[in-house]
This record gives C-alpha cells, structure tokens and sequence, in this order.
C-alpha cells in the first residue's frame, strides 16, 4: 500500500528526503533524481509538499521510494488510501465509514501539513462534524457546525468534549461556549469538575454578568470544599470575575444573601454587595470611615516653603519684635538662626489659622495686635475662634532625629484669658528653618503640620486616669512642660464626620448581624470599635487572650470614665497612649509578653482576614529612616529626609485615630524591646516607676538607683543641632554611671539645660578627640 509522505528537503544534486506520514513516522525516505524530477518542481525550496510514494527497504535498512507523485487531497483514491490506513491504525474496519479520513488520518502533526489538510474542512457538510472521530480536529469546525455538533459529543464522549473544549476555548477568544455546554460537562464529569471550571473561567468574560456570577459561586464553593489544597491564585481569579459580574446591573436571588462564600470574599466585593442588599447609611458611614483613615496624614498638613513664603510685611515686623536681642558677641549665623526661629512661629501661627479656618470655623489673628498696642489680649493668647476661645500657638521644630516625634519646645505656663479660662494650646511641627539670600527658607519637600491641641484640664486629668489599671506615677505639673506628639489630638470639628459615621455603624449592628454580609462586614471592622462601642467584639474565639484582654479593658476604661458621653466615640489619642502604656505595665508584672503586631491588628480593618489585612496595611508608613540616609555620626545626609512619609497614615489610622507621628505603634514596638531587655523578675522588683510627660519612663532598681528605662535623646551635636534621637531603651542602650540612657548619636545623656554629668563630658572630650576628619555638618 503506498504511504504519504512530507517533502522535507531537495539537495543541490537534486536527490531528495521526504518523511512517511502514515507508515512508521520516524521513517526518513529517500528520493533520487529521477522521482525528485518526476513531481515536476520549479522551485528548489519544495519543502512541505505533500506526495504520495511506494516505498522499499534496501538491503542496509534505509527506505526509499520506488515511485513518487504530488498527493491530490482531492481525488477519490487519496480519500480512499486514507480510510485503508486508518482502518489498518485502527485495526478495524469501522474506518471506511469515517466522514473525513484524510484530516484523522493526517491532522496535527505538522503545521505545513496542516495548512495543506486543512481546507478539507470546508467541504464537510454539518452533519458530518457529529462523528466522535472528528473530535481531534473540531479546531476546523465552521462556526454553525460547531453549534450544532459539540452538544452532541458532550452527550456521547463528555471527557473527550471537555478536552477539545479546552484546546479551543484557550486557541481562540471567539469560540462559542454557552453556559449551558458548562453545565452539562459539570453533571457529567464529577471528577473532572475542576478542568470544567477552568474552561468557565476562561471563557467568563463571554457569559452574561448572571451567568459569570453563578459559575463564580459554583467554583468558590468547590474551591471551598478543597479547603488547603485549593490554588489561592484560582481563587482570587473567580472571585474578580464575581466582583466585575456584580459591577453590572443584573437581578440576584435572594439565595445570594445568605450565600456562605460572603465570609471569605474580598472586601471590594463586600462592599458591592452591601450596595445592594444593605442600607445606604451603613455603606456611607464605612465609605467615610475609609475616607478618614485614607487621608488622616493630610489632616494639618501644609507645604511649609508656602507658609514661610507667605509672610508679609507685619508677619516680618511682628516675628522681629520677638526675637531676643543679642548683644555682639554673637555671630551672625547664631543672630540669624535665632530670627529664623522667630519667623518660622510667626508661619506656625498662619499654618494653624488656616487649618481652623478649613473647619469652617471664625479666626481672629489676635498676635497681630501687638503691633500696635502694648497691652491687649495678645498677651493671653495668639488666636481666638469663634469669637471666645483663646488659642495660644506653639511651634515645635522638628531635630535631627526626632522627626515628627520631636517635642522640644518649653511651655512655661497656661495662658489664660481675660475670664480666666484657660486658653488651648495648639502644636505646630515646622522645619527647620534659615535665611538664604535674606529670605526664609528650608529644604524642598518639607510640611508644615498642626498636631493637635490639648488643654491644662485635659494634661491634669490624664494623670489619675489609670492607676486602676497599673499604679505607675506621673510626675507632677511643672512650670516647664514638654509636650510630646502623642499630648495632642485635634479639635472635636475636626471629626464630625467620622463620629457620625461611628454612630450609624452603632445602631445598625443588629440588622448587620442577622445576614452573611452583614457578618463578614463587621468581621472587617477593626476590632476596636466594638470597644469604642463598649461591645464584646465578635469572633472573639480568633483572638489570643492578651488581645481579648486588651479590648475588654479598653471596653471597660472608656466607659467608667466616660459615661456621660455618647457611644461610638472614638478616644482621643493622649487617652490611648497612656492607657496601653499602663496596660503593658499591667502585663509586665504578670510575666504577659506584649504581642506588638497583635496588638496593633486590634485598631486595623481586616483583621480576620490576611489577604485584605495586607492590602489595608501597604497604607502604613515606614517606621524609621533607611540608614543610607545618614552619615558616619548618624545626620540624615538629606536633611528633608525627616519629612519622608509624614503624609502617609499611621498604623492605628483604620482605627479613627489620628496619629500623625505613629506615637502609638512605636511606643507598642519600643515596649516590646523592652521588655526583653528587663525580665520580669527585674521589673517587679522596681519602684517609684514615673511617667513624666515628655514621655520618659524611670524607676527605682533595688539599689536605689533612678533609671531611665524609655526616653528620647535630649542633647545636641558638637555644632550645636539638637539630636532628638528615639526611642531610647534601656537594656538596647547603654546606661551611663548617672542612670541616664546613652544616646548612640550624639553621646549625650543629659539635656544640659536641666542637669549635668561628669561622665557625659568625658564621652564628649574624647568623641571629640577621636573625630580627626568629621563628616559636614549643618549649623542648625
């Protein structure tokens, strides 16, 4: 019988290869000049004809072809050679009834042969695309055969239809699928429903928005019932086809709010689903809270180069009149450093002018007036909102080291205005500042921020709120005060919005409890609302017993100390501060190691869930500088480098918690070093534990001895800049003789404003010695 080969090659002698398609495959079939001549070629490149050859094998074992002519596709003895072959492969006379003998027989093995087979195709009637044979080749189907036929091979050979399925609907984005071809390869291949979702899924964009979303849930549910085993990147593929399906406008039964998939979805996908079946308020008052917690790190902020170009005429005039007159011993750099200082709190007052005048809220430039008069209320205060409250404007600029954390400013006193009320302070973090061609200016890139604001009665109260909790002392009200960044919060106008949001998700936890996505949407909350709302927090099974124990007590410690107060307030950060302070103390004396990731989860949205949990935290700032930044002695190399990130949220922002110096998740973190640092043995065993209020924290070793055990650096370079380095820890830090911390920075261990030690001096006398080719250094 003659075999049909594949021309492969001519040679320049004119003899030529060809290979055999139906006898063995890998049989190699030689052809001389005369057979070469014989299928008249005009064109060297022949390779890829089709030709039909009666082959021998010589006596060495090669084959060769004793007569050679180009294969006509269309004569009836091709078709007819055809179906003997595939009868001999098949081993079955069955072939001859075969409707396309030469495509089975020759189909899919190589390309040129493809292209040669291929139309072949095009002359099949419909019907004969219902043959199982044709199966392999269906690639071919014209497009109203292939609607007509493929259910039929679904009903016969469902495992061959779904693999000939797949091959198509990956080959070709036009490949008709319908949902129902889906279904039917779904009931009948139980086993193989995981191939079946494949092929939905990649013809999902092709289905209706109803039918995308049923087969969604289908193959959630499956993946579901896989549980561990199932590809998390599957997954999260169906569930975008659901969030896109649900995105259109289309009818869903009420099946689909009891749905059980809810608890796992992706929160965009939550949040579509509530726009359906839940209250408006409920999905505005989350919209809001997200709002808040997305932007809480523009709360304040201002372009400071803007604010010092700004100044005017009197703003010049008046920050003159206020700053000291050196007497000439000093340079002009020290007068001209003291004058920027000056003008900088002149910005500092404009900055937090136009931050209360963004609340909507009057503002009277009252400093201004001690342009003309001595006396007056600019004695009391440097603004007045709303016509009767006294605001008394404190500008904080920021160190070295000290970044937004900085808070060396000295606030002698209260003041108080003509009722004797007295005035709120208000805290402005600023740059720092210098004259450059007899302008102020400071390096690109740095904000101007307001803090916040406190008062004497908030300060004083804060002391004898948590000695139920722990008793640790804090150090009495000085004339001197340092405020730290954690002493402010901004004004109660400031969170009208986010207060009212807290008070609608308040009363509408009990229709959200009583539905799936309800469920999954207060599984979303950050955990500490529920405390806010003095609630028990739900699934409080998935959490360990330090965090159960931290939400309870922050449950219990809001509300004996503020009843009076309507529910859904969010507590204002000085609170917050010292009660996790006190709360870790607690913890310290029972031997409890504080889980700082745990903890700080606690003010997250997403906590039940990782893959939300991990988008929610790429908002979170980074929490120090990268040391390439700075030089041998530890100054940024960049100076505005202190500004990076001072716009991004804080750790606790999800919360509603503005902290604009992330105080809190460093004081979580700064606690945890500590405590390795000082077993519990050592801790219980100290006294007189003292918490002053720029945030020191020192007790009594069974010595006698008054140690430092947290701090921040006070001291200042050999050229004068403060080094405001932090946190300081004892234990990570080394304790000078004088039971100070030592900062690595700067050397220092005593602000030599308030003390003195002898063994700070001799670190300084030979830093200094041993620093033969410094590093620049700015004047600051």
């Amino acid at each position: 019988m003659d075999d049909i080969g594949l021309l492969q090659v001519i040679t320049a002698k004119g003899f030529g290869f060809a290979t055999s398609l139906t006898g063995d495959r890998t049989r190699n079939v030689f052809l001389n000049e005369t057979r070469i001549a014989h299928l008249d070629i005009s064109s060297p490149q022949a390779d890829g004809l089709l030709i039909q050859m009666r082959t021998t094998q010589q006596a060495d074992g090669r084959w060769s072809a004793t007569r050679a002519w180009r294969l006509d596709l269309t004569a009836p003895g091709t078709v007819d050679l055809a179906r003997r072959h595939l009868a001999r492969q098949l081993g079955s006379p069955e072939a001859a009834a075969l409707p396309a003998p030469l495509l089975e027989l020759l189909w899919g093995f190589d390309p040129a042969v493809d292209r040669k087979v291929g139309p072949v195709a095009l002359a099949l009637p419909d019907d004969a695309w219902c043959s199982p044979s044709l199966l392999k080749v269906m690639e071919l189907c014209p497009p109203t055969a292939w609607r007509r036929a493929f259910p039929r091979h679904i009903l016969a050979e469902p495992a061959r239809a779904l693999r000939a399925l797949q091959r198509e609907v990956h080959r070709t984005i036009d490949r008709y699928c319908p949902s129902t071809w889906l279904k039917l390869l779904w009931d009948a291949l139980p086993a193989q429903r995981g191939d079946v979702l494949n092929t939905a899924y990649a013809v999902s964009s092709r289905l209706t928005a109803l039918q995308a979303a049923t087969w969604a849930r289908t193959a959630i549910d499956h993946n579901a019932a896989l549980g561990t085993s199932a590809d998390p990147a599957t997954v999260a593929g169906w569930w975008s086809v659901l969030q896109k399906a649900m995105e259109s406008s289309f009818t869903l039964d009420t099946s689909w709010q009891e749905w059980s998939g809810w608890g796992q979805a992706p929160w965009p996908l939550v949040k579509i689903a509530l726009k359906r079946w839940e209250s408006k308020n409920v999905l505005q008052a989350i919209a809001a809270l997200e709002e808040t917690a997305a932007h809480s790190g523009d709360i304040g902020c201002m372009t400071a180069g803007q604010q010092l170009s700004a100044l005017d005429e009197r703003d010049c005039l008046l920050a003159e009149l206020w700053a000291p007159r050196l007497d000439g011993e000093n340079s002009k750099e020290r007068i001209d450093a003291v004058r920027a200082q000056m003008w900088t709190a002149r910005a500092a007052e404009n900055c937090a002018g136009a931050y209360f005048r963004k609340l909507k809220l009057s503002v009277e430039d009252i400093a201004s007036e001690q342009l003309g008069a001595d006396g007056g209320d600019w004695q009391k205060m440097d603004l007045r909102i709303n016509g009767r409250h006294g605001i008394d404007v404190k500008c904080l600029r920021r160190t070295i080291h000290g970044g937004m954390q900085s808070s060396r400013w000295k606030v002698k006193s209260f003041k108080t205005d003509a009722a004797g009320t007295k005035v709120t302070l208000c805290g402005v973090s600023s740059p720092y500042t210098f004259f450059s061609n007899s302008k102020l200016t400071c390096e690109d890139g740095e904000d101007m921020r307001v803090l916040g604001v406190t008062t004497a009665t908030e300060i004083t109260s804060l002391a004898r709120r948590f000695t139920s909790i722990f008793a640790l002392r804090t150090n009495p009200a000085s004339k001197l005060l340092e405020l730290p960044a954690w002493a402010w919060d901004y004004p109660h106008a400031q969170y009208h919005i986010r207060n009212h949001s807290m008070i609608v998700l308040r009363e509408t936890l009990g229709s959200l409890q009583s539905t799936v996505i309800g469920r999954r949407t207060l599984a979303a909350l950050p955990p500490v609302f529920f405390s806010f709302w003095d609630l028990p927090a739900p699934s409080l099974g998935q959490f360990n017993p330090q965090q159960r124990d931290f939400l309870e007590r922050l449950r219990t410690s809001l509300f004996e100390q503020r009843s009076d107060r309507p529910g859904g307030c969010v507590p204002r950060l000085p609170w917050l501060y010292l009660f996790i302070l006190h709360l870790w103390a607690s913890w310290r004396s029972r031997n409890a190691l504080a889980d700082t990731k745990g903890l700080l989860r606690l003010f997250q949205w997403h906590a039940h869930s990782p893959s939300d949990a991990a988008k929610a935290a790429a908002n979170i700032r980074a929490s120090s500088l990268d040391r390439s930044e700075l030089d041998a002695d530890g100054i940024p190399t960049r100076f505005g480098a202190l500004a990076r990130s001072i716009n991004t949220p804080s750790a606790v922002a999800g919360s509603g918690v503005v902290d604009p110096a992330n105080t809190l998740s460093r004081l979580i973190d700064s606690l945890g070093v500590l405590e390795k640092r000082l077993p519990q043995d050592k801790f219980v065993a100290l006294s007189d534990i003292t918490h002053f209020y720029n945030g020191i924290l020192v007790g009594t070793f069974p010595d006698g001895q008054r140690k430092t055990l947290l701090a921040h650096c006070g001291g200042r370079f050999q050229n004068g800049a403060e080094c405001g380095n932090r946190p300081l820890i004892f234990g990570a830090k080394e304790t000078c003789a004088c039971g100070r911390l030592v900062c690595d920075r700067c050397g220092t261990c005593t602000d030599t404003r308030f003390a003195t030690c002898e063994r700070q001096n001799e670190r300084l006398r030979l830093r200094s010695a041993a620093s033969l080719n410094p590093a620049p250094r700015r004047s600051r």
